[in-house]
């Protein structure tokens, strides 16, 4: 069974399915721990965004491990990020930067592999967008063998199905995921923003991973696994995973989480932008001890 995620705006949306979220705190016990205080907790939804349109049900820790997320393993244990087309030339910048974060992001490897050309096939003339579904294909039929995640990134504009256009998609079971930086640009969002293009980029490719490793949106804390419905609720995402999506991840792929928030505060630190999480970072790992 082919399961796929998207980060979209689903104008075209009826029929769509998306997939569940957190539920308890990492505690257990229902009282916050001085960690879990640190965290926001969702607000009600509102009108337009993506939990006042889906009513996504919650999973527990115990059944994110009953689900047999998929795992790195010994000899596939590596992430590899893909440009395709001519985005490693508009945005030089932009990859090595998210080679750095996902590393520390994730505890693992990460890849940056050279360009590949996009297949004529995924260009819609009409819809002057790409089908982010043959982008997937193409990851899918030819991912290394070492991969444990492996996403592609373009410049262009991406769609899927009856949607009008989607952030990205990603495969469960191929290990693959395709989004597009398109729509973080200025020319879409049609105002200067204090918000960059990296900060969006990185918040989604933790995001879009995230779900390859099994991790479903997160609807009780807000969290880099919330869902979406436009760039203003997508702003909104803090560029941390909460205490239930960390612990998820941390069984997953076994890294210290002390350790992890520290590489994440000198990633900040070395990169513009981003003092406000680099000084999270450091209360974070103070606050989770060993």
């Amino acid at each position: 069974m082919r399961l796929f995620c998207a980060l979209l705006l689903p104008v075209l949306g009826a029929g769509w399915t998306a997939l569940a979220g957190c539920a308890a705190p990492a505690s257990g016990n229902g009282t916050p721990s001085p960690f879990e205080a640190l965290f926001e907790r969702m607000p009600e939804p509102q009108p337009g965004d993506w939990l006042y349109v889906r009513d996504e049900p919650g999973r527990s820790f115990e059944n994110y491990v009953a689900s047999r997320p998929n795992r790195p393993e010994s000899g596939r244990d590596k992430i590899y990020v893909l440009p395709l087309g001519s985005i490693a030339d508009s945005e030089p910048d932009l990859l090595p930067a998210m080679r750095d974060f996902l590393e520390a992001f994730f505890g693992l490897e990460v890849v940056l592999e050279d360009a590949r050309p996009i297949p004529e096939r995924a260009l819609n003339e009409k819809r002057k967008q790409h089908d982010a579904a043959v982008l997937l294909e193409q990851l899918a039929s030819s991912l290394p063998a070492d991969a444990a995640a492996c996403i592609g990134l373009i410049e262009y504009d991406l769609y899927y199905e009856e949607l009008n256009y989607v952030f990205g998609l990603g495969s469960f079971g191929n290990r693959t995921g395709v989004y597009s930086i398109a729509r973080y640009r200025f020319e879409y969002i049609g105002q200067a923003e204090d918000i960059t293009l990296l900060k969006r980029a990185l918040k989604v490719a933790a995001h879009e991973i995230g779900h390859i490793f099994g991790v479903h949106h997160c609807r009780r804390w807000r969290c880099v696994m919330n869902g979406s419905n436009s760039i203003v609720e997508a702003d909104g995402r803090p560029l941390f995973l909460c205490p239930a999506c960390l612990e998820k991840l941390r069984w997953n792929l076994g890294f210290d989480p002390k350790k992890r928030y520290e590489r994440l505060a000198d990633f900040y630190d070395e990169h513009a932008g981003f003092s406000a999480e680099a000084k999270r970072a450091r209360q974070l790992a103070e606050a989770i001890g060993g």
